[in-house]
């Protein structure tokens, strides 16, 4: 660790969103970006855009950073039934 670094170098880990997409790219400390769920994907609170925020733990809030499929899932194939 660094300790000669200013809290503006702390950089929080690029989230790993499947089906979405930063609005800006941005990661430092104090940054925000719009992340929006691919067309048929939403946030668990039916959101499609929300706001991240970089804190100075390197962690971005809200933590809810997974954009879910509203598509049905494929019906099973039954063979002789």
């Amino acid at each position: 660790m660094n300790y000669n670094s200013s809290v503006a170098e702390l950089r929080c880990p690029i989230p790993a969103m499947p089906a979405t997409t930063p609005q800006f790219g941005y990661n430092e400390y104090g940054d925000m970006d719009y992340y929006t769920c691919e067309p048929g994907y939403s946030f668990q609170d039916d959101e499609v855009t929300k706001l991240f925020k970089c804190t100075r733990d390197a962690t971005w809030v809200p933590d809810d950073q997974e954009c879910i499929s509203k598509f049905c899932p494929e019906r099973p194939v039954y063979l002789n039934g």
